[in-house]
């Protein structure tokens, strides 16, 4: 069901019982943009570096449509009800006064996917629920009930009102302004004019709307009209709600009894429009209030756009974070996560939502009955034209989930074909709170509710290189120590992770071999490198600071540091190597020489590379090459069965554990 800002006082009330009554609520976000490249994230940032680099890359977008899915478990058939709704949102300009006049960015390649999908975006940005923060919604209401308390003990004529907002409150004064000019003279004589025939004639409605001016005509009006035609009218301030002017409204009578009610009408509309302010914030509340399990499929970024948009700014301190994700949902579960662990990993192909969700309605898994009931059935059918809206991924999501929970019960001694959420949930308890983080190479979860992995990174290393050099090209460095995976930093950085652990004490050798020029390049340990204050900065700033330490005569852009050129900091201590002899006739020099050095162009392409040169053609964007690429089929299994997954099955809550060590 799509739900829109036209829509949405009447959807409500239905939502927020799909809410009450839900086993579990699955939920799914599309966003204007994904990344502003601040930073580049990499296979080997620990947990608070990730959250602080997509809190910085993340921050200026908008979330413009949440999915929500609510499964309800029903006794009487023996399936689930899935009720979803699709919340199309956007943070249109109030005329409450302090509604915040949000500025926000687009990412252009975010925007032509969602084009690409089908996107309606006129119906997002025409038609979209506003929302208001509670910390917003708390200073707006406060200023309004400021205002109708003021409005309420100072109503006398004749008055003076501040103009800087609607409906606004008066305040009495000894004389009126009078016209500047003779245009406005002009103008406040024809609005008599207009009054006085309002008046005379019986058949007029109760108020008259003049024409729309500026501040200083309404505030003319405001004192002349009651000084004109004392006893006999009301005046207000009120905005259109299509054109977004405001008038003045002549209102016939000046009774007590006539000024309490027309208060109590405009307080009435001032209530009605800050409930709409407020719009989309209240499905999160009463989400969080419920404190339902809420599911997802790789869905960090998901909780990320929804806690910043309509809860609250985002922390720096990722435990911080941590706080106010379990406040806000006290219960989540990434399916993604899932889907990467026993005894589902050796099942599934890929953990992409779309292949997931068609895997395991196959054998060896066993599908639940779902009824998706009445005009709140986003359909099943032809599931290529819905996927990527966010209220069908929302429910593929959780059709998905159902399959995983009813494959864990059926290694359950009693298990039933069909059983409630309620009897399985403690099924799922291991996978409860923890957050699939993506790319990530040795820490595959954000434990919200907990410690966080912290494995060695004794055999990563952080290299620094010419802008020239390519994947092969560091390839060929760390040849002698084995197979490696590169995560690359930005065009002169990389982190690269050896396969072979046992390697890492050999890779202080590379730079004494001596084959390569002076200057070159810097190798560095893992640890080393994150007590660099720079790789806490921004690409670009980061980038600048390692320019700026630079040595200006090199013959290559040589990268400077603290440390000496062509040196290896360890925990066995730092070594310096003693330069290369001239002879440049080396093969693996020749070879590096010929690949970065003397490379002809055409067209600014490189010209006779392979795939893997010119892939890191586009690394600003890159944030990792895929961890099994150009890997023997060996390595690949090697480094999967060293993940510690505990695969013992047993009839108990402890039926698969998520593991705390993953080396």
């Amino acid at each position: 069901m799509d739900v829109t800002r036209d829509n949405f006082r009447q959807t409500l009330p239905l939502v927020k019982q799909a809410i009450k009554e839900a086993s579990f609520i699955a939920i799914d976000g599309e966003f204007t943009g994904l990344s502003n490249g601040s930073f580049n994230t990499t296979a080997y940032d620990s947990p608070p570096q990730r959250y602080l680099k997509l809190h910085s890359n993340t921050h200026n977008f908008l979330l413009i449509q949440f999915g929500m899915c609510a499964f309800r478990w029903s006794d009487e058939s023996q399936k689930y009800k899935a009720e979803a709704f699709n919340f199309y949102i956007f943070p249109l300009k109030s005329t409450v006064s302090g509604v915040p006049d949000r500025i926000f960015s687009c990412q252009s390649s975010s925007l032509d996917f969602l084009t690409k999908q089908g996107f309606d975006f006129n119906k997002a940005f025409k038609n979209g629920i506003p929302y208001l923060r509670p910390n917003e919604e708390a200073t707006v209401r406060a200023t309004l009930e400021e205002k109708q308390t003021f409005r309420e003990n100072a109503f006398r004529s004749p008055v003076k009102r501040k103009n800087n907002s609607n409906n606004s409150s008066p305040v009495s004064t000894d004389s009126p302004t009078s016209a500047a000019d003779q245009k406005a003279k002009e103008f406040v004589e024809t609005a008599k004019q207009k009054v006085q025939k309002f008046l005379e004639d019986a058949n007029q409605e109760e108020e008259l709307i003049l024409e729309s001016c500026n501040s200083y005509f309404r505030k003319l009006l405001f004192e002349s009209l009651p000084l004109a035609f004392p006893d006999q009218v009301l005046v207000e301030s009120r905005t259109n709600e299509h054109t977004k002017l405001r008038h003045i409204v002549v209102v016939k009578g000046a009774s007590s009894n006539i000024k309490k009610a027309r208060q109590e009408l405009t307080k009435a509309r001032e209530e009605a429009e800050l409930e709409d302010a407020i719009g989309f914030s209240k499905v999160i509340s009463c989400l969080s209030e419920s404190g339902k399990l809420v599911v997802g499929h790789n869905m960090f970024l998901d909780v990320i756009y929804t806690i910043q948009q309509f809860v609250h700014p985002l922390p720096n301190d990722l435990e911080e974070f941590k706080s106010l994700v379990s406040c806000v949902f006290p219960k989540v579960l990434d399916t993604k996560l899932m889907g990467s662990m026993l005894p589902f990993k050796d099942q599934l192909q890929s953990t992409a939502l779309g292949d997931m969700h068609n895997r395991l309605k196959l054998p060896p898994f066993n599908p639940v009955g779902i009824e998706t009931p009445g005009k709140y059935n986003i359909g099943t059918n032809d599931e290529h034209n819905h996927l990527h809206e966010a209220a069908y991924d929302a429910f593929i999501t959780g059709s998905s989930f159902l399959s995983m929970v009813n494959f864990l019960s059926s290694f359950q001694s009693t298990s039933n074909p069909i059983i409630s959420f309620s009897s399985l949930c403690n099924l799922v308890s291991p996978y409860v709170n923890k957050i699939f983080l993506m790319r990530s190479h040795d820490i595959p979860y954000l434990n919200i509710s907990g410690t966080d992995l912290t494995p060695s990174r004794d055999h990563v290393f952080h290299v620094q290189f010419p802008a020239s050099w390519r994947s092969n090209d560091i390839r060929q460095l760390f040849a002698p120590v084995g197979q490696i995976n590169i995560s690359w930093i930005d065009e002169t950085h990389c982190l690269v992770g050896l396969y072979n652990k046992v390697q890492a004490k050999n890779v202080k050798n590379l730079v004494k071999s001596g084959t390569v020029e002076p200057g070159l390049y810097c190798i560095q340990s893992y640890d080393d490198y994150q007590a660099e204050p720079q790789h806490w900065l921004p690409t670009s700033q980061r980038n600048m600071v390692w320019r700026s330490n630079s040595t200006s005569n090199s013959v290559v852009n040589t990268p400077t540091r603290a440390k000496p050129a062509l040196s290896f900091t360890s925990g066995l201590g730092q070594t310096s190597i003693t330069p290369p002899t001239a002879d440049v006739s080396t093969p693996l020099y020749r070879k590096r020489q010929g690949s970065f050095a003397n490379r002809e162009t055409t067209n600014g392409s490189l010209k006779d590379c392979d795939e893997n040169d010119v892939e890191p053609l586009v690394k600003r964007q890159k944030s990792q090459e895929n961890c099994t690429e150009d890997l023997p089929e060996t390595h690949v299994k090697q480094d999967e069965a060293e993940v510690g997954e505990v695969s013992n099955v047993a009839a108990s809550s402890g039926l698969f554990v998520v593991p705390d060590q993953w080396e």
